[in-house]
């Protein structure tokens, strides 16, 4: 997936409804305030972004969450913790977006 189409999907699975390019910048608006168009964040390039985004899983999410994250990381090597604490932004909105999808 280009980065666009993963800042669209993990948008849409955070609950921005019609997300669309707006001149420059990527745009939608959330339930909560339906008249209010505001940036979506950058996703895949942003750890501040993807760190919020983790904050909406669950535990049994979560679980699922950090084996899919390392099967990206290291999909045939050993992985470690080291490995985990340093994924980018992409990796974890890629994790993010199967975790959900599977859910």
């Amino acid at each position: 997936m280009s980065d666009d189409e993963l800042r669209i999907e993990v948008a849409k699975l955070c609950g921005w409804r019609y997300p669309k390019w707006n001149g420059s910048w990527m745009v939608a608006w959330r339930e909560e305030h339906p008249h209010v168009t505001k940036e979506i964040p950058d996703y895949p390039n942003d750890l501040n972004a993807m760190y919020e985004v983790e904050k909406i899983l669950v535990e049994v999410q979560k679980r699922k969450y950090a084996n899919v994250l390392l099967n990206i990381i290291k999909p045939d090597e050993y992985y470690g913790e080291y490995d985990i604490i340093h994924a980018t932004a992409r990796q974890r909105a890629e994790a993010f977006i199967k975790t959900m999808k599977v859910e």
